[in-house]
């Protein structure tokens, strides 16, 4: 029995270290996305200032600007607007995930609090068999963004065609 009870310990303990390893690997590319999302945001930002410095300079100087560049502003704010939806909903499902994985460790963990990851280096990222799913959810979030986009453009251009009115 005791030679049963050891075994399944150490079973058990390869199961915990391995769940932390992929908690630690989906944290680190859930930290990857958001780094991403944060630089994508400022990236809009810059040019959607730098358009918008040029389209004032376009109509100081006599001339109505070009629509191809208001259409590009346009979409750069409605695009910018989507990921910043994006980029808290993405923090709030991370923190949630941190609060589950601290809920289930428990405090009865052994001696394996030395092998504890350090704060912000955790995170599960899906198996080899999760790779499809994890596949689809991208293009999902892809899709999804660029309909929020075409959402956020849409209301744009009804503020726009209300201050015309």
């Amino acid at each position: 029995e005791v030679d049963a009870l050891l075994s399944e310990n150490e079973m058990l303990q390869g199961k915990l270290h391995s769940q932390e390893d992929d908690f630690r690997l989906q944290n680190s590319t859930l930290m990857q996305e958001l780094s991403k999302l944060c630089s994508q945001i400022e990236q809009l930002e810059t040019e959607n200032k730098r358009l918008r410095e040029g389209e004032a300079a376009a109509t100081d100087g006599g001339g109505a600007p070009t629509s191809p560049v208001d259409g590009e502003l346009l979409r750069l704010q409605a695009e910018n607007s989507a990921l910043q939806k994006n980029m808290a909903a993405l923090q709030e499902r991370y923190e949630k995930e941190v609060a589950q994985q601290a809920d289930s460790r428990g405090p009865a963990r052994g001696d394996t609090s030395a092998e504890a990851p350090p704060a912000g280096q955790e995170g599960p990222e899906p198996r080899a068999s999760e790779s499809g799913a994890s596949q689809a959810q991208q293009l999902l979030s892809e899709v999804e963004l660029k309909w929020q986009t075409e959402q956020e453009e849409k209301r744009l251009l009804k503020e726009q065609l209300q201050s015309l009115e």
